[in-house]
């Protein structure tokens, strides 16, 4: 599982999904609002696509917080 803490506008999580296969999952973590809602807006358009995008949307979670009180202790990159 994929954290990215401070997420921005989600570069490196949609990376992580399309690259590595093998990955569970891929979560952001951001707390500023515009930048989580750029990031949500890019699923989203990945989801609408067909293929790898369509699959990589898939295992991509966006959530909107502070990283400090985030649980992501089932992180392993």
């Amino acid at each position: 599982i994929f954290y990215d803490l401070g997420s921005g506008g989600g570069r490196a999580v949609v990376t992580a999904a399309l690259i590595d296969e093998g990955l569970e999952k891929c979560v952001g973590i951001e707390i500023l609002d515009s930048l989580h809602c750029v990031a949500t807006a890019v699923q989203r358009s990945m989801s609408k696509n067909s293929g790898r995008e369509e699959t990589a949307s898939q295992k991509i979670s966006f959530h909107k917080g502070d990283l400090l009180e985030a649980d992501w202790s089932d992180a392993d990159i």
